[in-house]
C-alpha cells in the first residue's frame, strides 16, 4: 500500500468512525502526540485515544493537502466550520509507527470568534500571516 493510500484510509476511518480500522493502521509499538497532549504509547492507548477523539467529533475531516516522501506523510486538514490543522505520520512497513497533530491557532481563534492579540509576534506582517496560511483578512 502506498503511504498516502494509508492515510486516505485512515482519513475515511476517522470520518466513518471505525475505531478498529483506525487502530489496525497502527504498529504495537507506535507513538501518538494529540495537539497540547503528552505522547501516548501503544495500540490499546491509542485506541482508547482515539475512540475518545471520534466520540466528540462533530464534523468531517476534509483533505486540503496529502504531502509524502520515504516514510513520511504531512496531511493538512480542515473541518467545515473552518478549523485547520496538520497530522505527521511516520510510516514504515506499511504501519503508522509515530504520529503528530497540530492545530492551526490562527484557523481556531477564529473559528471560536477569540481577537487575535495586537501584538502578536507573527514573525510577518499580519496580512502577510493571513494570507499565506489562505485565512482571509476581515474588513
Amino acid at each position: 500500500m502506498q503511504l498516502q493510500e494509508i492515510i486516505h484510509s485512515w482519513v475515511d476511518a476517522l470520518n466513518d468512525g471505525d475505531v478498529e480500522h483506525l487502530i489496525n493502521l497502527y504498529a504495537e509499538q507506535a507513538i501518538y502526540e494529540p495537539v497540547g497532549g503528552k505522547s501516548i504509547a501503544g495500540k490499546a492507548a491509542i485506541k482508547e485515544r482515539l475512540q475518545w477523539e471520534i466520540d466528540r467529533q462533530t464534523v468531517p475531516c476534509l483533505i486540503e493537502d496529502l504531502f509524502g516522501e520515504k516514510e513520511w506523510v504531512v496531511l493538512e486538514w480542515k473541518d467545515p466550520l473552518g478549523l485547520q490543522a496538520t497530522r505527521f505520520f511516520h510510516i514504515i512497513n506499511n504501519k503508522i509507527i509515530f504520529q503528530k497533530n497540530y492545530w492551526h491557532s490562527i484557523s481556531y481563534l477564529k473559528m471560536n470568534n477569540i481577537e487575535l492579540p495586537v501584538d502578536l509576534d507573527l514573525g510577518y506582517p499580519l496580512e502577510v500571516w493571513l494570507t499565506k496560511f489562505r485565512i482571509p483578512k476581515e474588513d
